[in-house]
């Protein structure tokens, strides 16, 4: 293995050099990098913070303990929406072919992983474009999107899909299943569990919990709708929301509009103290309109809490039985998914389900360990 190491990256670790390029830091995928870094020297490269995550922190501090380098490449973040950033950052560029990472993961199918294409062409180094697009969230793609899906499919790149949705969105693109490494997208399991401190929440029991943005594909309008229909049917419930958007001041005024009573926003937690959020409710209702996973499912799950969600987020197939998932544009079918977590008769969280961030981090190594094992070879 040592032989398809470049010598200008091996820093005498004897371990194959990877740079994974992604547009930020999350801090869901801090413990996949942690575990990559055992079996790689491991450098992320991002490019400019966006500005609507305040609760995420600081996330580069625990780098260094595992090995970790973080590098920034030179370019742009453009806000076109309040929750919309494009990323050009021709600085990955630069830093691929100066550095010469024995292999390289980028995030997505835009700017950045057209770099890692050019530089995995040049220097035939093996390249993975991870992808959690879905038939549904790339539905209405643009014709230059879908020229440079095109691109990417007919090329040599291997692929990390999270998700069978995912796989089949590639599949449709012309990307072959023996080209895609199917994972899950997935949270660190050591965070999230059933014990621990539990949030005491004021109101009305059952506390029907919502964990995400404040923006419009998050579904909150149609929440607060069929919370209305839902209490005027005489039902007692809280609605806890916990996030932070730009669409909360408008939200605030459906409530309003609505004779809500029931609502509290609670605004942005950090990831440490979410889990005491999932423990001291009684359900998740997830209502987006479009989620290419909705990694607040498996959060909810591991803190023992049942889940009700939108049939809009990519994990539900994989995740939840079929009477836990509703159409939130389907007003009666919104209606009676309330209805039965109100009632208490969501299913109990089945984590046989869930991949463990261990399983992913394997199927990641493996797959670029055997890569770089026929590039040796060859």
């Amino acid at each position: 293995m040592k032989a398809t190491v470049s010598a200008a990256s091996d820093n005498g670790t004897g371990k194959p050099t990877l740079f994974i390029l992604t547009n930020m830091l999350s801090p869901y995928r801090m413990p996949l990098y942690e575990g990559l870094s055992k079996s790689f020297n491991l450098t992320l490269v991002v490019g400019k913070a966006e500005t609507n995550r305040p609760e995420w922190g600081n996330l580069s501090s625990g780098l260094d303990k595992h090995g970790i380098k973080l590098l920034e490449a030179k370019g742009r973040s453009i806000r076109l929406a309040p929750d919309k950033f494009v990323h050009v950052n021709p600085g990955y560029l630069s830093l691929l072919f100066s550095l010469r990472p024995d292999a390289v993961i980028s995030l997505e199918m835009g700017f950045r992983s057209m770099c890692a294409l050019t530089y995995s062409r040049f220097l035939n180094k093996p390249l993975w474009i991870w992808s959690g697009g879905t038939p549904l969230s790339e539905k209405h793609t643009s014709r230059l999107k879908r020229m440079t899906r095109a691109i990417f499919a007919k090329s040599k790149a291997r692929w990390v899909s999270y998700g069978a949705l995912a796989s089949e969105y590639l599949n449709s693109i012309g990307v072959k299943s023996d080209r895609i490494a199917q994972i899950q997208n997935s949270v660190d399991e050591r965070l999230f569990s059933p014990t621990g401190k539990r949030f005491d929440y004021a109101g009305a029991r059952p506390v029907l919990l919502v964990v995400g943005q404040l923006i419009d594909r998050k579904g909150i309008q149609q929440l607060f709708e069929s919370a209305s229909r839902v209490s005027q049917r005489g039902y007692s419930f809280s609605l806890k929301l916990v996030g932070s958007g730009h669409r909360r001041q408008a939200l605030e005024a459906v409530v309003a509009e609505l004779g809500l009573t029931n609502v509290e926003f609670l605004g942005g937690v950090s990831p440490e103290v979410m889990p005491s959020y999932y423990r001291g409710a009684d359900v998740l209702v997830f209502p987006t309109l479009e989620d290419i996973w909705g990694l607040v499912v498996n959060e909810a799950m591991l803190c023992g809490l049942p889940v009700v969600s939108s049939c809009y987020a990519g994990c539900v197939s994989e995740l939840l039985n079929p009477q836990d998932v509703f159409d939130p544009l389907d007003a009666e079918k919104f209606d009676e998914a309330m209805i039965r977590a109100i009632g208490g008769q969501a299913s109990a969280p089945d984590l046989s389900r869930l991949w463990g961030m261990r399983k992913v981090v394997e199927v990641i190594r493996s797959d670029v360990m055997s890569q770089l094992t026929v590039g040796a070879k060859g």
